[in-house]
């Protein structure tokens, strides 16, 4: 949350130890609907029971498609209107930074009561020295393998390497048992596996000083590549 009275950035702690006073003050706020449904009638207790009470303001929260965040926003932003807080996702900061505010004493008091960000949320939604969105959590991904179908393929041990696993990948589709990725249009696995097959290929969307550095032979390699292993190893359903 980041209301601005008389100009002022407030945070949490701010608002507590001022005892200030928002009645009349409302908020909208708009997250992505969980996959546990229970979990965003637990968020919605917590702003009516915390924030809402401490406060006075009244926070109306609307659940939606992750994958409808991004064209809801747009629309937003072209009509002058919408939310007044949203819950993006990985580097969407970025995309939409004209339209945004600066959130930078949210995140640095956090940052000072619980350490440093991990640095892919850093870089996330930290925009030109200037913090447009606060960090709230990131998953690590995990690959379950199965190790008796990849030893009948000539792999006891999971590969290290891509071209070790699209190897054996195509053994295992050869046979009726291709790799399962998701790679169509959404948020989450299918960017997560692509950045990290273009970054292990040595490619990257912009360099160390920010210049947009993605035109390069490394990203040109890990793209024909990996369109060349979706097609030999892995499951043709994850493009739904």
């Amino acid at each position: 949350m980041h209301p601005r009275s008389s100009g002022q950035s407030l945070t949490r702690a701010t608002w507590r130890k001022l005892e200030i006073n928002l009645t009349g003050t409302t908020l909208s706020f708009v997250q992505w609907a969980s996959f546990i449904p229970t979990a965003d009638a637990f968020l919605k207790k917590q702003i009516e029971d915390g924030f809402m009470k401490e406060t006075g303001a009244v926070v109306t929260m609307e659940f939606i498609n992750a994958n409808d965040i991004q064209a809801k926003m747009s629309a937003a932003i072209q009509a002058g209107t919408g939310p007044d807080v949203v819950s993006y996702r990985d580097n969407w900061a970025h995309t939409y930074k004209e339209s945004m505010l600066d959130v930078s004493d949210v995140a640095t008091e956090f940052k000072q009561q619980w350490g440093p960000y991990y640095p892919a949320a850093e870089a996330c939604t930290n925009v030109d020295g200037k913090y447009l969105a606060v960090p709230h959590d990131a998953g690590g991904g995990i690959v379950h393998w199965r190790k008796s179908w990849f030893a009948e393929a000539g792999s006891p041990t999971y590969p290290q390497t891509y071209a070790d696993l699209h190897t054996v990948g195509k053994t295992l589709k050869d046979a009726g048992r291709p790799l399962g990725q998701a790679f169509g249009h959404s948020f989450g696995d299918p960017p997560g596996w692509c950045y990290s097959m273009m970054w292990g290929y040595g490619g990257q969307e912009v360099d160390a000083n920010g210049k947009v550095a993605i035109n390069s032979a490394a990203t040109i390699a890990a793209v024909s590549d990996m369109t060349q292993a979706f097609t030999d190893a892995y499951d043709d359903t994850g493009l739904a």
